[in-house]
């Protein structure tokens, strides 16, 4: 028999609108595995058991600009924290331990006009060394939202620093200004004002 006992939060940042399929934007997992071997040669009657073995894994990956899964905030095996395989350790802690949004600009390209009913796609930059991880949408007078169809980060060869991600919109909403935009995770949120909708 071979059993595992597993100790960790997986938890995936999901975009989308209602009654449409969810796209995966990023999704992150900490676990600890303790791991061991028991030999029956009677059913129900263990005879022995191996010693017990820990390992960790690791993984946090998004969705890329080219529709691929790519890893974030660490290559894979270059260090404990992200994206790694620990063998004979458990991680200190299973919090994902996210960092506090930092937008520097956002913009679709060459303004911040959003048009309706149109497919529209907000470029977002983040300002050195911040990580651009969660939740993105447009808000208004701090209570209403629109939250992009599809969230995606620029990355190359399978790896992304999060520091420049696509938001996806296509709205119905009524042409008006004072729009912002905002990206927010469970440490804090980061915004960048002067948005217009636009028929």
């Amino acid at each position: 028999m071979y059993i595992i006992d597993h100790d960790g939060p997986t938890f995936n940042i999901l975009l989308g609108k209602p009654k449409t399929v969810f796209t995966k934007s990023f999704s992150h997992t900490r676990n600890n595995f303790t791991q061991r071997v028991v030999f029956h040669f009677e059913a129900e009657f263990a005879e022995r058991c191996s010693t017990q073995f820990k390992w960790a894994f690791t993984g946090d990956g998004a969705l890329g600009t080219d529709e691929k899964l790519c890893f974030i905030r660490g290559k894979p095996n270059e260090g404990k924290s992200y994206n790694s395989v620990l063998v004979g350790e458990h991680l200190p802690t299973l919090d994902v331990e996210f960092k506090v949004p930092t937008l520097k600009d956002a913009n679709t390209g060459a303004t911040r006009k959003i048009k309706r009913e149109t497919d529209e796609v907000v470029f977002l930059f983040g300002a050195e060394n911040s990580e651009l991880i969660g939740l993105v949408y447009l808000r208004k007078d701090g209570a209403n939202k629109i939250y992009a169809d599809k969230v995606a980060v620029s990355s190359q060869n399978q790896f992304s620093d999060t520091n420049i991600v696509v938001a996806h919109f296509n709205t119905k909403t009524q042409a008006s200004a004072g729009w912002e935009v905002v990206i927010v995770n469970s440490a804090g949120e980061s915004k960048i004002a002067g948005f217009e909708i636009v028929d």
